[in-house]
This record gives C-alpha cells, structure tokens and sequence, in this order.
C-alpha cells in the first residue's frame, strides 16, 4: 500500500500550541500508513525534540523566519516547493502539506498548490483584535485572508473561529474543520503535594496564591493582571500572585508591579520546564488575554484540579466548557477580574465546583484523540484527490 505522505510546516519551534500540535503530529503519524515529514524554521526550544523524530522526519529550514522577510521569504519558498515536488514523485500523488501559523501557512500553501499537493492549514487563532491598534489589527486581518486564497481544507482548534472564517466566507463549510488541540495530560500533577516549587520565592505553605501561566506578551495581558491583582490585594492583603512565563512584556510588568506596589506579593517565575507539576501549587489559575485560539493552559490547569479564570475571548469559553469549568470575564475589565479572583479565593465551595467540573470531558484533549481525528482527515481528503479508475 501506497502510504500517504504529510508535511507538517511550522514556521519556528518555541513552546506552543502550534509547535505542540504539529510535533505531536510528526511524531504520532501511524508510519504504516504515513510518511511525515516536519519542516520547521531552526530556532526554538522544541528543536531537540524534533531532532529525537524518528526515521529523519526533521527538515530545518533556516530561512523560514517569523518576520517578513522577502529575500529569506523566498528562498524558503523556492525550497519548500522543491521538497513537496520530491515526495510528490515518490508517493503517487498523495501528498498533505498541513501548515501552522500565519507565516508558515502562507509560503506553506502556496508551495502546496506550485507542488500539485494538497493544502491543509490549522487556525491556532487569529493574529488580529480589538485592542490592536486600528492599522496593525487590519493588517494582520489581510495578511492572514491571503493564505486562504490558496483554498485547500482548513481546520479550526475551537468552533469559534471556525464559525469566524465561515461567516467572513474565506472558507466553504464543508471545507473547514474543527479538532481540539492536544494537551500532554498523564504528565500533569493533580492535587496539592505541597509547594515544592513556590517555597523557593519564599511564599509561605498556607497563603493563597493566584498565577498567571502564559507568554508575556501581546495578545496576553499581564499588565491587567497586575492591575487586577492590586484591587484584589486591597481586599485580600494574604495573597500572593506568580506570573510564569517570559517575553517582551515582562519589563513593563516588573515595573508595573513595583510601581502598584505589589512586588513584594508578587513574583516572576520566568518559564518553568517542567510545568505540568507546577498548576497544582496555585489556588487559581488567571489567564487574562484579548485574543485566544484554544489556550492548552487552561485545560492543564482543569486537569490539575486548579480552578480557573479567563478573558471570554476566542475559543476560552469552549476550553472551559462555555463557564461551566470556570469563570469567565470580559477581557481588559479589570475590576471584573479582580472582583472573580476574590470571589474565587474567598468562596472554597465554588472551587470545590468548578474543579469537579473542570475534571469531566478532557479526553478530547490527549493527544491520541486528536492524531486519530487528523489521519482520518488526511486519509479522506487523499482519497478525494486520486481519479476515479
């Protein structure tokens, strides 16, 4: 049996969703029925682990950058066309090309329709919102509409978008999918074993302690969890409050936290790898964001037995069961969200609540759940593609 072949193309190998998805897939591909390959700018923590892909699955590919960048734009395209052509010839025709993220998504596309192959592109989450500055939010609008000129069938982590890209017609319904992300489940830690990781900032065993765990940057809002924090702290003076994670907002949210006068009920964490033994040390996972696909963050914390709250952004609602596994605010109100940490901290039975509910539906998330539902996918559309003998 012809096997079908399948290119994952993501754009760089830093932790995250789309990285996570597209390792996961590169890795899981049943080899009896797919030949995978991974195509990945080489910058990243997650490059040893593309490495480590068995049978030579990894393409780096060092001029596919996250900037634009015409002359290494091109380049990248030109290479990735003739390695689409190569395993075209080697497959019969049966070729996927899956690609993540706006960049990756354009040159993969449009590699995959100069190749012949067949084009299928994953929305993580749309680059532009609200609180973006009017110019930069309508440029990322039309940057991420030309990738789905290329046609080809398009997927959706959350209902959400998929609904969004239907309505704004840049995809047919019969042509657009939903599967949820995969989470690395069996390795979260559920329940408090103790404060292993937070009794080294010196936060004592018994206090309460709300974190927030997330890149610190746009479209993340630390600063208005810290703004947040400082309302709530006025009313709980016991709190604490950790920000895990690093990036281009951390500055401004080291100052901010000096000048609002928390930095001594406040600490940054910095990433912590591993994180999946973290969740359990927090009374209340905060995610505060103006923009969302389907943040795995959430579904950890669930699986933690943390309850938690976030913006009503994107695909939030649908990680934490439309607010049934956890509360829900309006992103960048502040006072909204310094009301529910205080409600959440002061309120054991509705913790006790939302952590029950938080445990019940997250075998959508394994990973073995959605690498079945996307060979399924590839397996239909490389059959629709042959001719009919």
């Amino acid at each position: 049996m012809t096997r079908i072949a399948v290119v994952e193309i993501v754009t760089h190998l830093p932790a995250g969703g789309a990285q996570r998805v597209a390792l996961t897939l590169a890795e899981r591909l049943d080899r009896d029925r797919f030949a995978v390959r991974l195509v990945a700018g080489p910058r990243g923590e997650w490059v040893k682990r593309a490495q480590a892909i068995p049978d030579g699955a990894f393409h780096p590919l060092p001029d596919l950058v996250r900037e634009i960048a015409p002359l290494k734009d091109a380049r990248a395209l030109t290479a990735l066309v003739k390695l689409l052509r190569a395993l075209q010839r080697d497959h019969d025709g049966q070729l996927i090309v899956h690609t993540h993220a706006p960049k990756a998504g354009l040159l993969g596309r449009a590699a995959a329709r100069l190749a012949g192959a067949i084009p299928v592109h994953t929305l993580h989450g749309l680059p532009f919102y609200d609180a973006q500055p009017r110019a930069k939010a309508l440029a990322y609008r039309l940057f991420e509409r030309l990738g789905y000129l290329a046609g080809g069938h398009v997927v959706s982590v959350t209902e959400t978008n998929r609904d969004f890209l239907v309505r704004e017609g840049w995809v047919r319904p019969e042509r657009a999918s939903v599967i949820p992300p995969c989470a690395d489940l069996d390795r979260v830690v559920s329940g408090r074993k103790g404060r292993r990781r937070l009794a080294r900032f010196g936060i004592p065993e018994d206090a309460p302690v709300l974190g927030m765990v997330a890149s610190l940057k746009p479209p993340k809002d630390p600063l208005g969890f810290l703004k947040a924090a400082k309302l709530a702290a006025e009313r709980r003076p016991d709190a604490w409050f950790v920000l895990v994670g690093d990036g281009e907002l951390r500055p401004a949210a080291e100052a901010a936290a000096r000048g609002l006068g928390l930095d001594e009920r406040t600490i940054f964490t910095g990433w912590l790898d591993p994180i999946e033994d973290f969740y359990a040390e927090l009374d209340g996972l905060v995610l505060p964001t103006f923009s969302e696909g389907l943040p795995l963050v959430l579904v950890e914390a669930r699986a933690a037995g943390v309850p938690c709250v976030a913006s009503d952004v994107g695909g939030v609602a649908e990680a934490l069961d439309l607010g049934e596994a956890g509360l829900l605010v309006s992103a960048g109100d502040d006072a909204a969200l310094a009301d529910v940490m205080v409600r959440l901290l002061g309120d054991a039975s509705l913790r006790e609540r939302l952590v029950e509910r938080g445990k019940i539906g997250l075998d959508r998330f394994r990973p073995e759940a959605m690498t079945a539902a996307y060979e399924a996918l590839f397996t239909r559309l490389a059959g629709a593609a042959q001719p009919t003998k």
